[in-house]
Formats: structure tokens, sequence, C-alpha cells
């Protein structure tokens, strides 16, 4: 195929460069290593024989068509940082990742007070029935439960509620799936706990509130904030549930890379999921060391 341009001076208004396209179970590219620079006032003409990609060309000039290349090709050409700087450059993919932060963070708190709450509760002696309780608040989370049955469920609550395309409705979404991770961090954490500590400053004149304030704080808060750390990772990677009951508007960044996978199929997501690595990994690695610090403060207290 040839393309005849009738050139100009004028910046290119479409700039094509190693275009090619290659469909299912074709045995040759119907077009391959395309560049193409088309200006404004230009006249296209497309020469060739039948088959030799001009109708190809034409619908993905047209945006009717995704190309194979430059999206995905192996080996890569080269090292280059031009896919991130497309992740960041792109007003939708900065605005899923904002989201995601954001009802990460939101969502975070609230499972934290929820699971911390809970654990707090559960591991008092006077509870009654508090193992089977227990047992059950364990099976019926969504650590258990498939997540696609939650989000089934959560749907039709939310469409009798009016939460479905909302933040406040993908936040307590994301809450309920992280206090259960809250949950076990903590009563982990007071399977340790010395309540002698609480009693022994009620003895010294402390009110209740002075006495928890001070002693339980500093001996459960490692495993607070790294429950708090799993919830907001729990939110940050989380698909299934914003595909049930998120709009546009509340895109978290998985779900994002979802569409893009599905939709055009380009670096960028590769970028997109290397930069949630590293968010995990660090989370992680912040998990392990809040771990690592719980006997050094249980023991610093005591």
């Amino acid at each position: 195929m040839i393309a005849l341009v009738d050139h100009c001076f004028e910046p290119p208004l479409c700039l094509l460069r190693g275009v090619g396209k290659r469909y299912l179970r074709a045995a040759t590219p119907a077009v391959r290593c395309l560049d193409l620079d088309i200006r404004k006032g230009e006249f296209l003409t497309l020469l060739g024989p039948s088959g030799s990609g001009k109708t190809t060309t034409l619908m993905m000039l047209a945006g009717f068509e995704q190309p194979t290349r430059p999206y995905f090709a192996y080996p890569m050409e080269g090292v280059s940082l031009r896919w991130y700087e497309a992740f960041f450059g792109s007003s939708e993919w900065r605005r899923s990742l904002l989201n995601s932060l954001v009802i990460g963070a939101v969502s975070r708190a609230f499972a934290t007070a929820l699971g911390t709450a809970a654990a707090l509760g559960l591991s008092d002696p006077r509870m009654p029935a508090r193992g089977v309780i227990t047992a059950l608040l364990i099976l019926i989370s969504p650590m258990i439960v498939p997540i696609i049955i939650t989000a089934i469920a959560v749907y039709f609550f939310y469409a009798r509620l009016g939460l479905n395309d909302t933040y406040w409705g993908v936040i307590l979404a994301h809450a309920l799936l992280g206090a259960p991770f809250v949950l076990i961090t903590v009563n982990a954490t007071l399977a340790g706990f010395d309540r002698r500590l609480v009693r022994a400053a009620a003895s010294l004149g402390a009110s209740p509130l002075t006495a928890f304030r001070k002693v339980t704080p500093p001996l459960i808060g490692p495993g607070v904030v790294a429950g708090a750390v799993i919830a907001f990772a729990t939110s940050f990677d989380e698909v299934v549930l914003v595909m049930f009951i998120a709009g546009v508007d509340q895109r978290t960044l998985p779900r994002q890379m979802w569409a893009g996978v599905n939709q055009e199929l380009r670096p960028t997501i590769a970028a997109a999921a290397a930069f949630m690595i590293v968010i995990s990994v660090v989370l992680m690695a912040c998990v392990a060391w809040l771990l690592q610090r719980r006997p050094t403060q249980a023991g610093r207290v005591s």
C-alpha cells in the first residue's frame, strides 16, 4: 500500500509511527509498520491492490479498529518511560488514581473503627458467646464469601437505598471488605494483651477512659495500623464491587485497567500495574515492620 499526501508545513493533526494491525487467526498482518503524517489541508490517497490494508488503515484512522502495534510488541523496542508519562498525563488515569486513593483512605478509616471496636468487644471475657460470634463474623465476612456474591447482594441492597453510582456507596462497600482484616489483626494483638495493666491503672486513680487511653492504644497500636494498611490495600486493589456499584465518576484504578484491557490494550496498563505493584510492596513492608514492633511496644509498656 502506498499513501500519497499533498504535503504542507502545518503541524500534523495525526501522527502514526510503526502502527500495525493483525487480526486473529490471520497468517500475515493486515498493516505492518505504518508511518504516516497527516496535516491540515492535506489530501490523502491510499493506493494498493486488494488486501494491502487500505480499508484497515482507514478504519484505524476513524477509530473503528484498534491497532495491534505500537500497543504491545515483544520484544519491546528498548527501555522507555513514555508509558508512565502517558499514565500520569492522562486525565482519565489521574482521576481513577485519585478515586482509588480517596476511596481507599476513607474506607480504611471506617474499616479501622469498625474492626477495632469489634475486636475490643469480642476480646472482653465478660461478653457472652464471644467465640461463637467471632466464628460467625469470620464465616460470613467477605474473606470467606465469594466477592461476586457480595457484589450482587450489595448492588440490590444499594438499589433500594439509592447508593449505586455514588462515592459513599463505594466507600461503605470497601469498608465492609476491609473491616474483617482489621478485626483479625487487632484480635491477634489482643490475644497477648495483659488486662492487669488496665486494672493497675484504675487502682492508681485513673478513670476507665483514661486507663483505656493510656494503656490499650500503645499495646494494640501496631495491630490497628497493620489492619488499617491491609484494609487500604484491599480497597485499592478491588475491582468486582466497583464494576457493580460504581459509575463513571467513581471509576477506580483497577476498574480503569479492566476497561483498558477490554477496550484498548496499551502499555499504559502495564505502567499502571507496575505502579500498583510498587504501592502493594510498600504497604506490605509497612505491615511487616509494624508487626515486628508489636513485642517491643508490649515490653516497653510492661
